[in-house]
């Protein structure tokens, strides 16, 4: 219950907080603007002032992805709660968010400026300044060209993976977005011919029935062939005519001895069959039949042939 609770309270809290960022003015009251004015323009009042305010002044825009990543730790736990000993894996996600802090940071330091920016640090906060003139410094130390564009690459590659591991994002999430793609750019594509061939019609069927000309059939003279397909139809009508006309000639008598037909072959085997007489049944008692006492032979001992050995 506590779990569910925690989680509930962090989405309300990274809720809230992006709501501030959205809405931030650099006029308002905060810690690094005092003015005397007293109408606040963000939305979370003077506490969603000071909140955005330090987290831009921090962390600059890496701070938009962290708040995503603690807005899905927040999710989990209120749908699913939290388990009563903390495993590895949370401690590991966790390093990795603040590590993304910086890094993050230091990626979006190496943009320019731009010229509506309120903030006097850079797009990466006061954190990715540091870290962008570490890294630089070291790539620059070795003797390396372009060390802020090094640096950049390599902070913008670690930004990447560190906030995909600590909001949960694995190898199969990723092929299974590269698949969602591809089979919505597929079916895209067929929804766009298929409404294309019904509002054209007139060319999808010219384009069937009109094939380019390739090698074998360009040089060929339509009219030519149909006169030659005319004049052989001509010909054979013709010949089946004259062949109707001819009388038919009965067929001659065969000359020689009238071959006898052919006799059906005996098996080699035979096979004798044997007529085999049918079983007498034994009496059998019917109903209104006169009951018959055995006879005194049953009494007399038994033969050798009747013995049977058990």
């Amino acid at each position: 219950m506590v779990g569910r609770s925690g989680g509930a309270a962090l989405v309300l809290a990274t809720v809230f907080a992006l709501f501030a960022i959205a809405s931030f003015n650099i006029s308002d009251p905060s810690f690094s603007n005092a003015t005397g004015r007293e109408h606040i323009a963000n939305v979370g009042g003077a506490l969603g002032a000071n909140l955005s305010d330090v987290l831009l002044q921090a962390m600059g825009g890496a701070a938009i992805p962290v708040l995503l990543v603690l807005l899905l730790w927040g999710a989990d736990a209120a749908l699913y709660a939290t388990p009563e000993k903390t495993p590895l894996s949370s401690w590991l996600k966790a390093g990795s968010l603040l590590a993304a802090v910086f890094v993050a940071g230091g990626a979006l330091a190496a943009w320019p400026r731009p010229a509506d920016w309120p903030l006097v640090v850079s797009l990466g906060g006061l954190f990715g300044d540091a870290a962008m003139a570490t890294v630089s410094g070291a790539i620059s130390a070795i003797g390396l060209p372009f060390p802020r564009m090094i640096a950049a690459v390599l902070f913008s590659a670690g930004a990447l993976f560190l906030i995909g591991f600590s909001g949960g994002v694995r190898v199969l999430h990723l092929v299974a977005a590269y698949d969602a793609v591809i089979f919505s750019w597929q079916t895209a594509v067929e929804y766009i011919e298929h409404h294309a061939r019904r509002l054209l019609p007139n060319v999808a069927s010219e384009e069937q029935a009109l094939p380019e000309p390739g090698p074998m059939t360009a040089g060929i003279d339509e009219d030519e062939v149909a006169a030659e397909a005319e004049e052989a139809f001509e010909v054979e009508a013709e010949a089946e005519a004259e062949a109707e006309a001819e009388p038919v000639a009965d067929p001659e008598p065969m000359s020689g001895p009238v071959p006898k037909a052919a006799q059906p072959r005996e098996p080699r085997i035979k096979r004798e069959v044997r007529k085999v007489p049918p079983r007498k049944r034994p009496h059998v008692r019917k109903a209104g039949d006169a009951y018959e006492f055995p006879g005194v032979h049953l009494l007399k001992a038994p033969s050798a042939k009747d013995r049977k050995v058990l």
